[in-house]
């Protein structure tokens, strides 16, 4: 991991989570995700069991 400090933030407001892809061209594009848990505890209760599921 490169950079560490960025698993360690998180944004919480709807308005933050915007992002805009301006000038890229049309096509394919690979994008990698990578997710970091920091609110959803790991202690087994119903506010962290099946949280996250991927399909």
């Amino acid at each position: 991991m490169s950079n560490p400090e960025l698993y360690r933030t998180a944004r919480i407001s709807p308005l933050s989570l915007k992002y805009y892809g301006l000038c890229l061209w049309n096509g394919p594009y690979t994008v990698k995700l990578y997710f970091s848990e920091i609110v959803i505890t790991d202690d087994k209760n119903y506010t962290s069991l099946g949280r996250r599921i991927f399909d």
